[in-house]
């Protein structure tokens, strides 16, 4: 080899290097640090490193992130709750404030909110995010959120944000001296939102049927209540868990019941149950799948996706045998497909002998593909466990073949994931919280919130 050759391979080695280190020079946001996604930019391509990976928390204080959402711009906006000084917001409440925190393409956290009742409690458990970036948040408080009258002992709240993070508005949704809470929500095409989850009273002018009723309330996006719905057993808790809409603003719910909901019969002690209406509010139909076995027979669904055929994706798990597919383990998690007018297409079960799969949420990719999260307290899949609980991310195609299953946590702790969400590149994007140092991230208080990214074939970024 000449000495010119060998000088024209230390060049190129260089040019990557120096690169990197012209950018990091350039670099004008203050909110993008040092080692976030965007390290070198080749032609027009990003090239992302390896420490996408975020912890979000406060010194000994509880923070768990309880659902993610993207933008149309790949920004992510996660939301959940805090006992804690989060961020250099004091604490509002009386033991837990919610929180809203926005992530750019790069990882770089944009801003953080937090939000709360003085002498009150509020938790954000579902999020949401319009074509405009504006945000929707839902969840619980006992307190006159934003000025708003609580109506009940605890109501389902909803707020908008724009993309910065201002508050546009809040509703409150409850009944006098009943529990009413607000589990998840979602955005439809015709510019309004659906928030779901559960009363213990006679809600909107909704007879109570249950112990506990799923609740279904529809704002448009200037924040006028549309319609309530509710749906239960006599004596029986029903609870909706998640939501979701098709291109026609259709709204399909699912949930758990521990009764024969809306004519149909419950296999077991508690069942998936999945719901569909239309945007004016008509019931379209109803499904529920149990598991048969007298001792054990529990199942319950705890999220869902809908394409634009109108299918349905549910997942959840299940305690039992669940259609046609036998035990695995102590508990198993479930993928599930609807078509549009409510047939089943095919159930699929998966896990592991002797552990705990519990599915916690959902995701579909523009392509037809599923991502479904959860955690597992053992190896899953060939994949080896880390942590006393660790969170799992499996890719599916549209027909419940899988592709991939990745497991992530940290030695000696529970990591726990609570949501996905797919962004407009393909970004795969896991929130939930952890009692460890994730990834080389320190954690800064008892649990932190995490966020962890990975690529469509299953590599962490």
């Amino acid at each position: 080899m000449t000495s010119r050759t060998q000088t024209k391979k230390r060049a190129k080695t260089w040019i990557p290097f120096l690169l990197f280190l012209f950018f990091r020079c350039m670099k004008d946001d203050p909110n993008e640090t040092a080692d976030t996604a965007r390290d070198l930019i080749l032609g027009n391509a990003y090239v992302y490193s390896l420490h996408s990976t975020r912890l979000l928390g406060s010194p000994d204080a509880f923070t768990a992130a309880s659902s993610i959402t993207s933008d149309g711009s790949g920004n992510t906006i996660a939301v959940g709750y805090t006992n804690g000084n989060l961020d250099g917001a004091t604490r509002i409440g009386a033991s837990q404030d919610s929180f809203l925190v926005k992530y750019g393409i790069d990882s770089g956290k944009r801003w953080t909110k937090t939000y709360g009742v003085e002498g009150a409690n509020t938790q954000s458990y579902g999020i949401t995010a319009d074509p405009d970036g504006n945000i929707y948040a839902s969840g619980a408080t006992n307190g006159n959120l934003h000025g708003e009258t609580l109506g009940g002992i605890t109501d389902l709240f909803v707020t908008k944000f724009d993309p910065l993070g201002t508050r546009l508005w809040t509703r409150l949704s409850g009944t006098a001296g009943a529990n009413t809470k607000g589990w998840a929500i979602a955005y439809a095409p015709e510019d309004s939102v659906y928030a779901v989850g559960f009363t213990k009273g006679n809600l909107d002018g909704q007879v109570l049927t249950g112990e506990e009723d799923l609740a279904i309330v529809k704002y448009d996006s200037s924040g006028n209540r549309s319609w309530t719905r509710t749906l239960g057993v006599t004596g029986s808790i029903t609870e909706g868990l998640a939501v979701a809409c098709d291109s026609n603003s259709n709204v399909y719910v699912t949930g758990f019941t521990e009764g024969n909901l809306d004519g149909q019969t419950l296999d077991g002690l508690m069942g998936i149950f999945t719901v569909k209406y239309d945007k004016s509010g008509n019931k379209l139909w109803t499904r529920l799948l149990g598991s048969p076995d007298p001792n054990y027979g529990f199942s319950r669904g705890v999220g869902i996706v809908a394409d634009p055929l109108g299918n349905s994706y549910v997942t959840g798990w299940t305690q039992g045998a669940l259609g046609g597919n036998p035990d695995i383990g102590h508990l198993d998690s479930v993928l599930i497909k609807y078509d549009t007018n409510g047939n089943r297409l095919w159930v699929f079960t998966y896990g592991a002998p002797g552990i705990f799969t519990e599915s916690k949420g959902i995701a579909r990719t523009k392509d037809g593909d599923i991502y479904v999260v959860g955690v597992a307290n053992g190896d899953l899949h060939a994949e080896r466990i880390s942590g006393r609980l660790d969170s799992y991310v499996i890719r599916f195609d549209a027909e419940g073949e899988r592709k991939w299953t990745r497991l992530f946590g940290t030695f000696g702790a529970q990591t726990r994931a609570a949501s996905i969400a797919v962004d407009e590149l393909g970004g795969i994007h896991v929130t939930g919280d952890t009692e460890g140092n994730l990834d080389g991230r320190p954690r800064t208080g008892i649990t932190d919130s995490f966020f962890v990214k990975y690529d469509v074939f299953g590599t962490r970024l």
